[in-house]
This record gives C-alpha cells, structure tokens and sequence, in this order.
C-alpha cells in the first residue's frame, strides 16, 4: 500500500515528532515488564486467531533505536532453533518503512520477549511491543 499509493501516506500521515506525545506512551514508563509482553502476546495471537489484524508500537524504551508502529497480519509456522531447540513465535508484518516484502516479529516463551528483524534503520534484536487501537487510551 505505501509503495502503490505513497502520496496518499505521505499527504495524511503527518509530521513524526507528536508520536513522542501520545496519551498510550505512558505505557514506555510503566509497562515494560517481562509479564506486561506476555499478555501483549497473549492479545496478538487471539486477535489473529479471530482473523484481525494486529497493530503495535516497537520501541526499546530509553533508548530510542527504533520508535515505529507496523502492522502483524499473519502467523508463520513456528520454528526451534539451536542444539537444544526452543520455540520461537514467528509473525508476517507489514513495516512501511519496508514495502517489497513482509517482515518477521518473533516471540521467544522462554524469554517472554519480543524481536524484530535487522535492517538498516534498526540494529535489530529486543523490542518492547505495545498493541495500538486495542482499548480506549491506546
């Protein structure tokens, strides 16, 4: 979509720098937590499950390496990894900042936590996830 009708994105999404100020980033400061991603995930997988679409904020909160929303729309097959192999979580997403092809959103249960793919805006690795549109200060 943002390849096919990039003006359209560019005319209606705005400048960047309010994002900073959204009543649903106070989540940043205060839920971060190993528990608060799990049921982040937990909320993911129900919403695919009903055939939603799932839109989330990535952020590596204090740092600022990446502070980016994207859209998961699908669940891969889930993989294990490594001699002693552990379930790792796999999600198609469509990143705007990517438009030829899906990218990867992973979630490891033993780690309780989020990855998103390396490219050349973010280093890639640990992301805090946080569901945007779900509830009313979100």
């Amino acid at each position: 979509m943002s390849e096919k009708r990039g003006r359209v994105l560019q005319d209606n999404i705005g400048i960047g720098w309010p994002t900073y100020f959204r009543v649903g980033n106070f989540r940043m400061v205060h839920e971060h937590s190993r528990a608060y991603q799990e049921q982040t995930h937990a909320h993911l997988e129900a919403a695919l499950a009903r055939g939603e679409l799932f839109v989330v904020y990535l952020s590596t909160f204090p740092r600022l390496t990446i502070n980016h929303a994207v859209l998961v729309y699908a669940r891969r097959p889930t993989s294990a990894r490594g001699a002693r192999p552990k379930r790792v979580d796999r999600y198609a997403v469509y990143d705007p900042n990517h438009p030829k092809r899906s990218r990867e959103l992973t979630w490891r249960p033993g780690e309780r936590a989020f990855a998103y793919q390396k490219d050349w805006d973010f280093v890639g690795g640990f992301v805090q996830v946080y569901q945007i549109y779900g509830k009313p200060i979100q």
